[in-house]
């Protein structure tokens, strides 16, 4: 009982603050609908921004973490005694 009083309390002064604010009710629920049917949009933007950006990193951090890679194989065979005549 206790939370619905708290509660209450809440939407009470939320709403007193809204009002004195000026901010119509109605018109923040339209805006909240519109900004989650924009969602999709905005994060196609972001993607749409991101990609290019991500491919030109690729060019140069993809072949230095491969050598990485390579570089921590080798010494992970020669620590663990196996000889490849290859390697």
């Amino acid at each position: 009982m206790r939370f619905v009083i708290n509660l209450l309390v809440a939407c009470l002064l939320v709403g007193l603050l809204l009002t004195w604010l000026g901010i119509d009710p109605v018109a923040l629920l339209n805006g909240a609908w519109a900004a989650i049917q924009d969602a999709p949009r905005a994060i196609a933007d972001a993607a749409g921004w991101a990609v290019p950006y991500i491919l030109t990193g690729a060019i140069v951090v993809v072949p230095v973490a491969v050598i990485v890679l390579l570089l921590r194989l080798i010494r992970q065979r020669r620590r663990s005694g196996g000889s490849d005549p290859y390697l």
